[in-house]
């Protein structure tokens, strides 16, 4: 198991890196839900939810779903 910030695109790199042969699906679950929390905390809601699925999708295109 790894314990990564999946907005922090260098951490997640070196992850997806050594797993990237082995790939063949990507489900994203990781994000917060709660609306009145994300209703307080708008910034922190846009950096997570979208920030990690935008770093996950630039590390698929350039590990799992190349080829080159």
């Amino acid at each position: 198991a790894y314990n990564v910030d999946l907005t922090d695109i260098v951490a997640t790199e070196r992850v997806i890196q050594r797993f990237a042969s082995q790939i063949t699906h990507v489900i994203h679950f990781c994000g917060l839900k709660a609306v009145a929390e994300s209703i307080s905390m708008p910034v922190e809601y846009y950096r997570d939810n979208l920030d990690s699925i935008i770093v996950m999708l630039k590390l698929m295109q350039k590990y799992v779903f190349s080829w080159s």
